[in-house]
């Protein structure tokens, strides 16, 4: 059984977030990021430090485009406990 995440600030999507942006130290950072994003200076300002603390899917979308990155999802490999007793 899977355990859920149970995020106590804000979403673990910002916290990546956060540490791709500290990859791009520049002067007008979150400015030019949301420029490029197509997003307002105030939205990322408000995920980053504000009251945001679960950003919408296509706004992450946006951010990780604009920062060249794709989400990409990937089938997990699990393994099936078989009961070979139970014949």
């Amino acid at each position: 059984m899977a355990k859920d995440y149970r995020f106590i600030e804000k979403d673990p999507c910002v916290d990546l977030l956060r540490t791709m942006l500290q990859g791009r130290q520049a002067r007008g950072t979150i400015t030019r990021l949301a420029a490029e994003a197509n997003l307002a200076p105030s939205t990322l300002m408000k995920i980053f430090y504000g009251d945001t603390k679960r950003p919408q899917n296509l706004t992450v979308e946006k951010l990780l485009i604009a920062m060249g990155y794709q989400r990409q999802l990937v089938k997990l490999e699990t393994k099936l406990a078989i009961d070979n007793t139970s014949r």
